[in-house]
């Protein structure tokens, strides 16, 4: 069992160029485990694996290596990918996590609203903007449609899936808006969020305001 776990999306390799395609962890983790994901992967099939390489509250850390997603926001990990319709899968790790952990998702520009989608002169956020206002393509509508929350029909942004996939697990989740280059160190480029469970802030609130821990 780890403390420390890193997945990769086998399709993430060619980051890895300046290792000859190797997928490598941050100098003294070479012994923790080290997921690859096929394309062919359901997450759940990855979450099961975490689970089996984690102990109950031991899991400190949890870092995910895929591509980000240009048309619509989500991780491309495996076959379906982090996204609003996935992330409840990742509940199964809870108590997995120590207190304080973190779940760090390396992959491009995961919450940038303004990066370019594949309407030409269009950038994401716009393109969702005409879709919900009426004034959209057919194109327009299909990036709405794979953004859009089965159950509520509301469009969903990735900080929005990200915050529940910390509700969900109970550790900060660790974006970032720009886009991320593999390195030895697994250093974050440029600015990053950080995601913490509701239910983790109300505990921390409460310990704080009375001196005690939360009931």
């Amino acid at each position: 069992m780890s403390s420390i776990i890193y997945v990769f999306d086998q399709r993430t390799a060619q980051c890895f160029a300046w290792n000859n395609g190797k997928f490598t962890t941050k100098p003294g983790e070479e012994t923790c485990p080290m997921l690859i994901v096929s394309e062919q992967e359901w997450v759940g099939e990855t979450v099961e694996k975490i689970y089996n390489k984690a102990a109950d509250g031991e899991l400190s850390i949890l870092r995910i290596m895929a591509h980000g997603s240009r048309e619509f926001p989500k991780v491309v990990l495996g076959r379906d990918g982090i996204k609003s319709t996935t992330v409840f899968k990742f509940k199964k790790l809870a108590d997995r996590f120590a207190k304080n952990a973190r779940i760090e998702l390396h992959s491009c520009s995961v919450l940038n609203p303004n990066d370019t989608s594949d309407r030409p002169g269009k950038t994401i956020a716009q393109a969702f903007s005409d879709a919900v206002t009426g004034k959209s393509s057919s194109e327009d509508n299909m990036l709405k449609k794979k953004a859009t929350d089965p159950l509520t029909g509301l469009v969903v942004t990735a900080a929005d899936w990200c915050q529940k996939l910390a509700d969900f697990t109970g550790a900060d989740v660790i974006a970032a808006e720009k886009p991320q280059f593999a390195d030895k160190n697994w250093a974050f480029e440029g600015p990053i969020q950080t995601f913490r469970s509701v239910l983790v802030t109300m505990k921390e609130d409460y310990e704080r305001k009375y001196g005690t821990a939360a009931p």
